[in-house]
């Protein structure tokens, strides 16, 4: 019961036990304010603000991407045909369906913010923060990598580094005492992890000749700029602390 209707109802029953209002008087305002109760509370829910805030990007023949505040309307989004992308961290639907998709969202509560937007580009940036995950910790993780069927899994001091493995797409596994990826990911987990050189890296003989072949290519953009900021970083730290140990001549 909301409160205008609770204040209501105690000052009608005040006057009942006053004498200002009969039984029957009561009986019928009692059922007026309820009624009253009844139409505003079916009235209100139009009025209130969205439940959540969402943000519609129409990519084209690439598709829709639906990202936000997601959690709450995940079961209407698979009913509208989509799905959710961890790659893209954002749920997927056909292209061309925008607008159904918008004004299912709408009918049903939610706000949405509509935009254009780029898949390739939102990915790129993507990958971009999940290097930059690593990059900002400084986290000075002592780290393994090792096999395991189809799959490679990261162990070690892995909490120093759990944002970012979480960023990355991995999963935890407590049996197996790490965090799980698919063999695809194996170069670019091992890429980011070393971002930070602050960590230490140590690889399975089975994985160390295919990761280091693979690392001859080009480093992903975002991860080159970042080493770059980090070697940038380090040789002004070295400069500085040979300066600092040069004896210094008497006046």
């Amino acid at each position: 019961m909301d409160p205008q209707t609770a204040k209501q109802l105690r000052e009608a029953k005040a006057l009942l036990d006053e004498g200002v209002l009969t039984e029957e008087e009561f009986k019928t305002t009692k059922a007026e304010i309820l009624d009253k109760a009844k139409q505003r509370n079916s009235v209100e829910p139009a009025l209130k603000k969205p439940k959540t805030g969402l943000v519609l990007e129409d990519c084209g023949a690439e598709g829709v991407l639906v990202s936000g505040d997601t959690w709450k309307a995940k079961d209407l989004l698979r009913q509208l045909g989509g799905t959710w992308s961890k790659g893209v961290g954002a749920w997927v639907l056909s292209a061309g369906t925008a607008d159904s998709v918008a004004t299912g969202l709408e009918t049903a509560g939610f706000g949405v913010e509509r935009k254009t937007g780029n898949l390739a580009a939102r990915t790129e940036a993507l990958e971009a923060s999940k290097a930059e995950a690593v990059a900002k910790t400084n986290a000075a993780a002592t780290l393994q990598v090792e096999p395991h069927k189809r799959a490679i899994i990261v162990k070690g001091e892995t909490r120093k580094v759990s944002d970012a493995l979480k960023a990355l797409g991995g999963k935890w596994n407590r049996t197996l005492g790490g965090w799980v990826f698919s063999q695809k990911q194996q170069h670019r987990v091992v890429e980011v992890l070393k971002a930070d050189p602050t960590n230490t890296v140590t690889l399975d003989d089975a994985l160390d000749s295919a990761t280091s072949a693979a690392e001859k290519k080009t480093d992903h953009p975002a991860t080159a700029e970042l080493k770059s900021k980090h070697q940038s970083v380090a040789s002004t730290k070295r400069h500085h602390d040979e300066d600092e140990a040069q004896p210094k001549e008497d006046a």
